[in-house]
């Protein structure tokens, strides 16, 4: 066997045309057109042979000439389709493989050797246009040699399989008279095997012409009967047709060759005067056969190259002192075979076989490219470089003193890999996408280098894995190595899961851009994650860290979700695209331009640094409860634990009540009012939220989340979708007219709101409701209501001193105190009033049955709103009255005028804290009483029947509240205008009591108000709108009064009273207190 291109040949003559060999015992002819032997068809030299060796020939006793001259090769397989290519020197006019040259190296170097007689013959050969392989014929013997060798090199342009080839010739073995065409044929001979020789022998003179080969390529041969056969199958079958004039041929099974794979064989014309002679002249020069690569051996790439020693490994080393390439075929015997490449780089792009193991030491680089089958591979040193599975043979690769794999293609290796312990071994990808099946055993440690990936699919045992370039993907966690190992990082490596798994190494990031990609799998690791430069979290699917870690710069969340489950020291960045989650802690500040989600769906996550989450971020929360805590029925929260840990809001958060994967009831619905505190800052919050997503089920009806922010937390709660429509549903009218302005109002759910919406974030139904109507401003209404009534009240005090006032002392005065209650009605939640009042009056009779009088009277009224306020009005009044007395019939009529002066506070209690209002203002009041009646004596009582008609008119300043300005409320100057008719009648009796009279009075009437019934406003809270009435009296009431006088004295009368109101809509009630005096 010969070797492809050591050196450049240093001189060639390219013949144009046939070229001829001719030494001491052979002369051949070549042609160029096929590459066969025989100059030209059947003219001469075809084969000649001089068995005296004094280079003598006779073209009389031409082995191919005179008659057919049948000399070729065959090579058939398939690329896809099947293909069959022949070239015979008999039929060069229909060649198979056309296009060849013919080039002379006689003399000159070429593939590292120098031969007396040398030519090579090469050609490309295609099919339908596309380039299928290489082929070349190396044909060289020196002058005294008496054998032709001919080495055969063919290249795949593309993947190609069940290659065969044959070479073959029809013998016309004529050196004597007495030989002919006729010859006895032969297989084997002696100790030749005879799959490695055929030959014909001539009938008188026995000289022998052969064909031989102790290539390691499956061969064999045969002798063919006319027709002679050109199939390579044919000779491989090792079929003898027997003696005559038939051909001879070596078939030789070439197997699968990937594209750029080569296969290189050698084989032998031999000749001799007998077979002996023939076998025994085997060599260039003769002489016997060559040597192995025995023990005790040491030989060189150019003694294989140059034919001093078989490419055949017997315990013995191949040493390099130089880079080499060698195309031969080597066997690999049992005691096995070592290649020294002492820092040079060794090609082998032959086949490699045997039942030995090859080893390589040394440092440089043995790069295997053929189809080989030897027993194990031994890398002691340096680096062997493969470009496919079946180039590293069969058995066990071991790896010990940094020896190394390298990847020269996409490929896949099924053989185990053997790494002691305390040893180190190398897999280079070197860009390319390698897959290992087999099992790595051993203990020691795996090295990846360079671009690419490495998959590992076996049940490795190895004890640690280094990733310095590329990735790995392990198929299992098995194929990670022993447990409890170790994996380390390098810059730019990744590590990659195949499946679901978990992982019990330690993992240290040394490298930049490093990490693990999850590549759409769960992944949980059990091991501790460490290192120094940012962990980088890749590929879709979990990453669970379980056990605590730490790393010096952090955690980088490009994809996926990375669960921190224990204590993590270190930053974390979570990119777009990628969630960070966990019931662990975090010891290091968070920046999340992705999703943060606290919890394993629910559950709390408590990171120790500040936490901030940028435009385009989500807060996923998971509710499953109505408590924060780990599983089932709670709630996911975010703990930012640390004196300066500040979580800052941003971009979106979600709700999420059904779908939560993780362990979770997804049955819980949070009412209106349900707040969640889903983030506890203790550094303080700031920012918001640009948006909430809302859950598409799991909520109560008409109703969404919105978030509440306070000073050191976020809080998720229900509110209803209108405020209004709550409001409506509660039958309250300031409160729905309030709701309608929140609504219109209300930022975008999520924001931070510092209007009056944001502070009902988080409030139960009840408190909404009250919230509501606190911030209607209820109590302006009723303040207005309160300095009606106490102009009523006043007035009414001036007509009961005109019952008396006819006979009686023309200075009077009169102090009392009374209380009314005003229910609730469909607009406002009622009122009470607490009034004192003072008149001094002096009055003047113009007749006996005329009188007319003046008054002045101070009336402070104290109201308190039931929950929306309180109010105090002070009013001061001048009273111009009149009576006329006609027997039992009577006219009293009452004017008055006067000044008001308002103060209003109120307070709206919001889930942020209460907020206050105060408002004051100044108003002026008119009014008018007119009564007619007739009374009637009934025995010792009198009854009276009278109708009466009252006008009122109070106005009021325009208010301003001060206090938190969203919720402050601003009124235009208002007027209150307001006329009641009344009918009825009163029944008093007099009565002793020692000293003391007593008089008992009742009263009943019926009154209407011809106006409006109540006071409404109308306010403004910031830029809206809206209406706040007072609960109303009633427009058509019923009045019970029952009183008690007791005149003390001529100057003296106290009384006391209880006054009810009664209407469709409201009840009414006062208690009256009064001292009255004259003079």
């Amino acid at each position: 066997m010969a070797g492809t291109a050591l050196t450049a040949p240093m001189a060639a003559a390219t013949a144009g045309g046939p070229l001829i060999l001719s030494g001491k015992y052979i002369k051949v002819g070549l042609n160029e057109t096929g590459g066969t032997l025989g100059y030209d068809n059947n003219t001469s030299p075809g084969i000649l042979y001089d068995g005296t060796g004094t280079g003598t020939f006779n073209a009389g006793y031409d082995y191919l000439t005179p008659g057919t001259a049948y000399e070729g090769f065959a090579i058939k397989g398939s690329a896809g389709s099947a293909f069959s290519f022949h070239n015979n020197n008999s039929a060069l006019g229909s060649v198979g493989i056309a296009g060849g040259a013919l080039v002379s190296y006689s003399g000159v170097a070429y593939d590292g050797a120098t031969y007396d007689q040398r030519a090579v013959w090469s050609a490309t050969v295609t099919n339908g246009g596309a380039n299928l392989f290489t082929i070349s014929h190396d044909y060289y013997f020196n002058d005294a040699g008496q054998q032709l060798n001919i080495v055969t090199t063919i290249e795949a342009l593309t993947d190609l399989t069940g290659l065969s080839f044959g070479r073959f010739t029809d013998p016309d073995a004529r050196a004597a008279a007495g030989d002919s065409s006729a010859t006895n044929n032969f297989q084997g001979s002696g100790s030749v095997a005879a799959s490695d020789l055929v030959y014909a022998e001539a009938l008188a003179s026995k000289y022998v012409i052969g064909l031989y080969s102790n290539d390691s390529a499956t061969h064999n041969s045969g002798v063919a009967g006319f027709p002679w056969s050109s199939d390579p199958l044919f000779y491989l079958s090792g079929d003898n047709d027997g003696n005559g004039d038939n051909s001879i041929g070596l078939g030789f099974d070439l197997g699968d060759l990937l594209s750029g794979g080569k296969v290189t064989f050698k084989y032998q014309y031999i000749f001799g005067t007998d077979i002996a002679a023939a076998i025994g002249a085997n060599g260039g020069g003769g002489g016997g056969a060559l040597p192995d690569i025995a023990a005790g051996g040491s030989f060189t790439p150019e003694d294989v190259l140059g034919g001093k020693v078989n490419p055949v490994f017997d315990g013995g080393t191949l040493n390099l002192g130089a880079s080499a390439s060698i195309n031969s075929a080597f066997t690999v015997r049992e005691a096995g075979g070592t290649i020294n490449t002492g820092g040079h780089d060794l090609t082998i792009s032959g086949s490699v076989q045997g039942e030995g193991a090859l080893t390589k030491t040394g440092e440089g680089v043995l790069t295997l490219t053929g189809s080989n089958s030897q027993n194990g591979l031994d890398i002691q040193g340096g680096t062997v470089a493969f470009n496919g599975g079946g180039a590293l043979g069969s058995g066990t690769i071991t790896m010990s003193g940094g020896g190394a794999l390298r990847s020269d293609r996409d490929s896949t290796v099924s053989q185990g890999l053997q790494i002691g312990a305390g040893q180190q071994g190398g897999f280079n990808t070197a860009g390319h996408n390698v897959q290992h099946t087999g099992d790595i055993n051993g203990g020691g440690g795996l090295i990846k280098t360079g671009a690419g990936t490495l998959t590992l699919t076996g049940n490795n045992s190895h004890g640690s894995l280094d990733i310095q370039g590329g990735s790995v993907v392990a198929g299992s966690a098995n194929a990670l190595g022993a447990p409890g190992g170790q994996i380390t990082l390098g810059n730019g490596a990744g590590l990659v899961a195949g499946s679901n798994m978990t992982v019990t190494q330690g993992l240290n990031v040394q490298g930049e851009n490093s990490g693990f990609d999850t590549a759409g799998h769960d992944v949980t690791m059990n091991g501790v994650l460490t290192g120094q430069n940012c962990f980088v979290k890749s590929g879709t699917g979990t990453l669970s860290l379980n056990a605590a870690g730490s790393n010096a710069i952090g955690a980088c969340v490009q994809q996926g979700q990375l669960a921190f489950n224990n204590v993590f020291a270190g930053q974390v960045w979570v990119d777009d695209g990628g969630t960070m989650s966990g019931s662990g802690r975090v010891n290091g500040n968070v920046e999340v331009d992705g999703t943060l989600s606290p919890g394993n769906s629910p559950g709390v996550l408590v990171v120790a640094g500040s936490v901030a989450q940028a435009a385009g971020s989500t807060l996923a929360i998971d509710i499953d409860g109505p408590t924060a805590g780990n599983g089932a029925g709670h709630h996911d929260q975010l703990v930012v634990s640390g004196a300066g840990s500040v979580y800052t809001a941003g971009g979106t958060i979600t709700a999420i009540t059904r779908g939560i994967t993780g362990s979770a009831t997804n049955t819980y619905t949070p009412q209106i009012g349900d707040s969640f505190q889903v983030v506890s800052a203790e550094g303080g919050v700031t920012g918001a939220f640009a948006a909430i997503t809302q859950p598409t089920e799991g909520l109560a009806p008409d109703s969404r989340f919105d978030v509440l922010y306070l000073p050191k937390a976020v809080v998720l709660a229900v509110t209803p979708n209108s405020y209004a429509a709550l409001a409506g549903r509660a039958g309250k009218q300031n409160a729905q007219a309030v709701g309608r302005v929140v609504d219109a109002s209300r930022l975008a759910a999520g924001q931070r709101d510092a209007g009056l919406a944001g502070g009902l974030v988080g409030l139960k139904r009840p408190q909404l409701l009250d919230a509501l109507h606190q911030a209607s401003g209820e109590i302006h209404a009723d303040g207005i209501e309160a300095v009606l009534a106490s102009s009523r009240a006043t007035r009414t005090e001036v007509t009961d001193r005109l019952e008396t006032a006819f006979g009686a002392r023309k200075v009077w005065g009169v102090a009392g105190a009374d209380t009314w209650e005003i229910d609730a009605d469909q607009a406002a939640y009622g009122y009470r009033t607490d009034r004192a009042s003072m008149i001094f009056g002096i009055d003047q009779p113009l007749s006996d049955d005329l009188l007319v009088g003046a008054a002045v009277s101070y009336g402070e009224t104290e109201v308190d709103g039931r929950g929306m306020g309180t109010a105090r009005t002070v009013s001061y009044q001048l009273h111009g009255y009149g009576a006329w007395r006609s027997g039992d019939n009577y006219v009293n009529g009452v004017v008055a005028a006067g000044l008001d002066d308002y103060k209003l506070t109120r307070s709206v209690t919001l889930a942020n804290g209460a907020r206050a209002y105060l408002g004051k203002a100044d108003g002026a009041s008119l009014s008018a009483d007119v009564e007619a009646g007739r009374r009637f004596a009934m025995g010792r009582a009198d009854l009276v029947l009278a109708a009466g008609l009252a006008a009122d008119r109070a106005e009021r300043d325009a208010v301003s509240e001060d206090g938190e300005t969203t919720g402050a409320l601003r009124f235009a100057s208002e007027t209150r205008t307001a006329v009641q008719g009344r009918v009825g009648g009163r029944i008093s009796t007099q009565t002793q009591a020692g000293a003391i009279k007593l008089r008992p009075l009742a009263s009943l009437f019926v009154t209407q108000e011809f106006g409006d019934d109540t006071t409404t406003l109308g306010a403004r809270m910031g830029q809206n709108s809206f209406d706040v009435a007072a609960a109303s009296a009633g427009e058509t009431a019923v009045k019970l009064s029952t009183q008690l006088d007791a005149a003390i004295s001529d100057r003296t009368r106290v009384s006391l009273g209880y006054r009810y109101g009664w209407t469709d809509a409201s009840d009414s009630h006062a208690i009256r207190a009064a001292a009255s005096f004259t003079w």
